[in-house]
Formats: C-alpha cells, sequence, structure tokens
C-alpha cells in the first residue's frame, strides 16, 4: 500500500514538473515572437532616409480623413514619417489648413481632402493644382503624390493636365515638381477588365487590348520624359479566378505601365494578392504599406 502511494505520489509530482515547464516555455516563445517583429522592424525603419520633401496622400472617390488615416498612423508609429499637415479643398478651390510643415528632415505626410468627395477626375486634378499652388508659396519646391483609387486617377490627371507629363512648354514655375507618384487602385482603363483577352505579362508589354474613353484621353495628354519622374502601379488581386480587387481590374490598375514606358517613364509595378486586397482594403494592407515606404524613402 505505501508502494502504492508512493508510486502515485512520484507520477503526481512529475505532471506538474511537466505542465510548469510547459506554461514556463509559453511566454518565453511569445517573446521571442516579439523580438522578431521588433528586429524586422529595426531593420525596416533603418532603411528610410528623410528628407524634407513632403508626401501628399489624396483619397478616392467619396473618401475622406479615414481613407489614408490609418496608414499614415501606422507610418508615425513606425518612425517612418511626421504627420504634419492636412489640407481641405472646397469646390472653388479655397484651401482650410490644419497643422503646419516643420520643414525638417522627417518625411512629412499632406492629406488632401476634398470637401465634394464625389466630383469627378477633371476637378480634383485642378484641386490638387491649387493644393500645389499653396504649398510652394509656403516654400515647398519638391513634392510626392500618392493616391488611391479616383485619387490615383486625379493625380494621373494633374500630372497629364500641369505637371511633369503635361505637354505645354515647360511646367509652371509656381507649382513644385512631383518627383515620385504611386497609384494605388486606380481605374486608369475606366473597369473594362481585358484579363480574358491578355496575360498581364501582354498588358504590360503592349498595352491593354480595348481601351476606354479615359485612357484614350491619357494617351493624347502625355509627353515623352524629360524630368526624373519615378512612378509605381499598385493593383489587386482576390484570387487565380478573380483577377481584380473586387472593384478595379487588376489590368485597368496596370492599364497605363506601357505608355508610360513607351514614353520613357520609370515605372514599377506590384500586385498585391489575397482577401485583404479588396479595394478599400488596399490601403490597410501591411505590404502595401512596406511598399509605399521602400517606393518613397528607402535608399
Amino acid at each position: 500500500m505505501k508502494k502504492w502511494l508512493f508510486l502515485c505520489l512520484v507520477l503526481f509530482l512529475s505532471g506538474c514538473q511537466g505542465t510548469a515547464h510547459t506554461d514556463a516555455a509559453a511566454p518565453q516563445s511569445s517573446q521571442q515572437q516579439q523580438e522578431t517583429t521588433a528586429s524586422t522592424e529595426t531593420s525596416v525603419t533603418e532603411t528610410i532616409q528623410k528628407t524634407t520633401t513632403p508626401t501628399l496622400f489624396v483619397h478616392g472617390y467619396q473618401g475622406g480623413p479615414a481613407s489614408f488615416g490609418g496608414m499614415l498612423q501606422r507610418f508615425a508609429q513606425k518612425d517612418w514619417v511626421s504627420n504634419e499637415m492636412v489640407l481641405t479643398i472646397s469646390p472653388d478651390g479655397t484651401i482650410s489648413t490644419e497643422g503646419q510643415l516643420s520643414k525638417e528632415a522627417v518625411n512629412p505626410t499632406i492629406q488632401v481632402l476634398f470637401a465634394d468627395n464625389q466630383n469627378n477626375e477633371w476637378n480634383q486634378a485642378e484641386w490638387i493644382r491649387q493644393a500645389l499652388l499653396y504649398l510652394k508659396k509656403a516654400g515647398v519646391d519638391q513634392v510626392n503624390l500618392v493616391g488611391h483609387s479616383m485619387g490615383g486617377v486625379s493625380g494621373f490627371r494633374y500630372l497629364t493636365t500641369f505637371g511633369e507629363m503635361s505637354t505645354t512648354d515647360g511646367i509652371d514655375p509656381a507649382l513644385p515638381k512631383v518627383a515620385k507618384f504611386i497609384a494605388i487602385g486606380a481605374p486608369f482603363n475606366e473597369f473594362i477588365d481585358t484579363s480574358s483577352q491578355q496575360t498581364v505579362a501582354d498588358l504590360l508589354s503592349k498595352g491593354p487590348t480595348e481601351t476606354s474613353p479615359r485612357y484614350q484621353e491619357f494617351q493624347g495628354l502625355i509627353k515623352e520624359s524629360n524630368h526624373p519622374l519615378s512612378i509605381e502601379l499598385i493593383a489587386g488581386q482576390l484570387s487565380d479566378e478573380d483577377l481584380s480587387d473586387g472593384t478595379v481590374p487588376t489590368t485597368s490598375a496596370l492599364a497605363i505601365n506601357h505608355l508610360l514606358t513607351a514614353n520613357g517613364y520609370s515605372v514599377t509595378e506590384k500586385i498585391i494578392e489575397g482577401s485583404q486586397s479588396q479595394h478599400s482594403q488596399l490601403h490597410e494592407n501591411q505590404e502595401v504599406d512596406e511598399e509605399i515606404a521602400a517606393f518613397l524613402w528607402e535608399d
């Protein structure tokens, strides 16, 4: 009997020790994961180059402060940027401001908000011009431009109408230069999906097999490059079967690639795949965050 009791006691203590060992190991594993994540973030942060060039973020159709708000907050938390200013532009071009530029090398960001957020790309391009005129008067000589959806189309419309891609002679000296431009899920070929007629590789090298009035107008507006403007096109693709972000076809978001390269512009393209590549989630996607940071600020 005593032997049996002794054996039970030994087994009980062994079980307790095993449980204690498992519980102690769990926090250690969590800590290791945290250290790995922190190490990755530190590595990325160390590659970020800080400049005084502001980056303007332009929301899409029916967008507002929340459109890029989360992304900019994440950027600031990682010490990639300093969120310094918001410009709200009324339909008559009047600008109201919140915050101010420090003019320090902190990668300053500026949100551009349209009071009428359901207006067309021509008016939005004019409002972007008004924002840039305002910044030039404030001493800004160069900017980067990032647009999501309609904001990407309107940003491109600005560049081909007033900016670096315009066929007019020279850039208006009252406007700052655009150094880099990123379009995220922008319907450059409206909502035409040419994926059943061509591969993405064929689209990039030859252009879309079917073109919309918007694309055709861009063809007539763009001029050959004589400015060091770099461009990145980011597109979403939900799956191998759904070649779109749920709203904009992947082929439309990449449609202007051939048009740009044929005219001598430096272009990179990125397809974001999976469930988080849905149109309204692209500006909440970590992979998109990293793409933007690498393109704009990494050495």
